[in-house]
């Protein structure tokens, strides 16, 4: 895995463009000798296609799935490489949703071991997939099973794993770039799997734009074969719970309005409560004001809570620190309201509203109200 440096240049680039060279060839050598003690010859023109990990909800995809496909897509054209979904458990009707959003190819593993997710027999399956399958990278969404499975089907197959992208890009060599946040958010790291293996990555959800339905549209399913034994997996689900129903999630709600530390209290976030359900959509926070007790930590918005993408992020108190916006910078539009004419949310904002909250919100909701709900105004 070589990790390059978007960043801004400056003191040194040179020197550290040569190590990373040297680190990268020397990764690839390694990385050769893993695989030709293994007894495999891998070429980069040998490996597959872009895979997805189909990960379920109920009896439907979850909805990252979609977003991952739409993204899939467009990699897997500017490579020229087919696209493909990995499918486990009883789930074979999903297959064809899976053609319509783009998928090439379903590989669908059936077991009577994995009706339901365990870590054990899904690593097993996903790592059989890419042994067999050698594809060029793997993606799965930043969800709480997909950060589960991922490093273990990782670490099982012997690559790297690159977890939170924010972005892909094909670079001069036609190589795969993987993009986070590094360094607290101070650059964007450059991450290319060298050596033949997959690129292995995490997505949160809402990042990309969701894939456009073909109802129709064919590919090919492949009934996978694995052998598994109820020793292999170690834990066992003895029920399930349905978590009562809250606010709508973030990720779904087409309006979020979010609180900083300017709000100052609870009493504040009830404000912001009611503007958002005038809007039919939900509220949300920074992380200050997650650890300050002000909203659910599940709640918080940023590079380390929440990714969204709204038609409409309504920001109250919010500063702007660049770790929140990372959170916001797919939202359709950026509404700020803040006291200080410098915060730097007004460089992020489509349109910026310099007063205090306590102020403008009361009187926005008044003619929201004389509106009978009807938010378009």
């Amino acid at each position: 895995m070589c990790i390059r440096d978007r960043e801004y240049g400056g003191d040194g680039a040179d020197s550290r463009e040569r190590a990373e060279k040297e680190g990268e060839s020397e990764m690839t050598e390694e990385l050769k000798g893993q695989d030709q003690k293994r007894g495999i010859q891998v070429h980069d023109k040998d490996r597959g296609g872009i895979w997805i990990y189909a990960q379920t909800q109920g009896e439907g995809l979850h909805p990252v799935v979609i977003e991952l496909l739409g993204e899939g897509r467009k990699l897997a054209d500017r490579l020229a490489r087919p696209l493909c979904a990995v499918l486990v458990g009883e789930h074979e009707a999903l297959a064809q949703e899976l053609f319509e959003y783009g998928a090439d190819e379903v590989c669908l593993f059936r077991h009577s071991l994995l009706q339901q997710y365990s870590t054990d027999g899904y690593t097993k399956a996903v790592a059989t997939m890419v042994q067999e399958n050698r594809p060029y990278a793997l993606l799965f969404g930043g969800t709480d099973e997909g950060r589960d499975l991922a490093p273990r089907v990782a670490a099982r197959t012997r690559t790297g794993l690159t977890v939170d992208c924010t972005e892909f890009r094909i670079d001069e060599e036609n190589q795969m770039c993987q993009i986070r946040p590094a360094f607290g958010s101070r650059l964007m790291a450059e991450i290319v799997t060298v050596g033949g293996s997959a690129a292995m990555c995490t997505v949160r959800p809402g990042m990309f734009e969701p894939a456009v339905r073909k109802a129709g549209r064919k590919g090919r399913l492949s009934r996978a074969c694995l052998e598994l034994s109820p020793e292999e997996i170690r834990t066992k689900t003895v029920s399930s719970v349905r978590e009562e129903e809250g606010p709508k999630a973030l990720e779904t709600s087409g309006t979020v309005v979010a609180g900083g530390m300017g709000i100052g209290d609870r009493e504040g976030f009830e404000l912001l409560d009611e503007l958002a359900g005038l809007f039919g959509g939900t509220t949300g926070g920074t992380r200050p004001a997650a650890a300050s007790g002000l909203i659910p930590h599940e709640r918080m918005i940023g590079q380390t809570g929440r990714v969204i993408a709204p038609e409409l992020y309504i920001a109250c108190g919010i500063s702007g620190a660049v770790q929140h916006l990372l959170g916001v910078g797919k939202a359709k539009c950026i509404v700020a309201v803040n006291n200080n004419p410098d915060a730097p949310i007004f460089e992020a904002a489509d349109y910026g509203i310099v007063a205090d909250y306590r102020e403008f919100i009361p009187k926005l909701l008044k003619e929201l109200k004389k509106t009978d709900g009807n938010s378009n105004i």
